[in-house]
């Protein structure tokens, strides 16, 4: 099978439609008429004011047919700063994860459970009551000692 290397022109290539404009930016011419001649023929100015809401009304719609920056379309590249500004926070809230303290409970756990292995049945019961009540110290070691 022959293999031909393609140039990176031919990835940039986009078909025209109307003369020199591709169908984006055709859309885009006639939805920012649209857009720019209904207010026109709405307000109540002279036709230099209606030229200006005109205009200003269908700027948008046009820059989005022909503006890319970076690859993106404009309307793309819009809605992500929206986003980034007023949809996410500035400073994000760091969550710290209580990885250790649950682990130094789960220790805790096991070395109290190892603890009542060693009791007989009535010493057991009067742990656990006293437990209950939070008056438990079971060992010297601080690491044992329960606290509320």
């Amino acid at each position: 099978m022959v293999e031909v290397e393609m140039s990176s022109d031919i990835r940039k290539y986009k078909p025209k439609m109307i003369g020199n404009l591709t169908a984006r930016q055709c859309i885009s011419i006639v939805i920012g008429a649209c857009m720019g001649v209904i207010p026109a023929l709405l307000v109540p100015l002279g036709i230099i004011g209606k030229l200006v809401v005109g205009v200003c009304f269908a700027v948008p719609a046009i820059i989005c047919g022909f503006v890319q920056i970076g690859g993106l379309p404009f309307e793309q590249l819009f809605l992500r700063k929206i986003y980034r500004s007023f949809l996410t926070p500035k400073k994000r809230k760091y969550k710290r994860s209580a990885t250790i303290e649950i682990l130094l409970k789960e220790q805790k756990k096991k070395e109290e459970m190892a603890y009542l292995n060693t009791l007989s049945k009535e010493k057991q019961k009067a742990y656990l009551k006293a437990k209950e009540n939070k008056t438990i110290t079971y060992s010297t070691d601080k690491r044992y000692a329960i606290y509320t």
